[in-house]
């Protein structure tokens, strides 16, 4: 993960996925879209039901969590984060920023939401579009 650090050498574009997966572990989850600047990329993100964000809603213990992380085909890793963001029990969702810059050689990149007993792997072909 670290191989990367500090490189702003990432792709600029936007991939249209609005890719669902089944439940997992009691979440259904969605990538809208995935769009890379030189910096950093992110996901367009839903889920249902709601995931509230940790530093607004504290919940208690048990409520199941969701942590985000990916992987591209390059053999990076990248951890993910809550970034803008909206709530309700039903449904939630807003951009998971990654860190660090995507690999631009990247063809291929699985973004990974995990719960504490399962992980879903929504794998994404990077045909870059238009800068965004």
């Amino acid at each position: 993960m670290l191989a990367r650090r500090g490189q702003a050498s990432g792709p600029k574009g936007l991939v249209v996925t609005g890719v669902m997966t089944p439940p997992v572990d009691g979440f259904t989850l969605a990538v809208l879209a995935v769009h890379s600047t030189g910096e950093k990329f992110a996901a367009d993100v839903q889920t249902a039901p709601g995931v509230p964000h940790l530093h607004w809603f504290p919940g208690p213990l048990d409520q199941p969590e969701l942590v985000w992380w990916a992987a591209d085909d390059r053999g990076h890793h990248y951890v993910g984060h809550m970034e803008t963001w909206r709530y309700s029990p039903d449904g939630s969702g807003g951009q998971i920023h990654f860190w660090p810059a995507l690999d631009p050689a990247a063809a291929v990149l699985d973004i990974m939401p995990t719960t504490m007993a399962a992980r879903a792997i929504i794998r994404i072909p990077l045909a870059w579009g238009a800068d965004q």
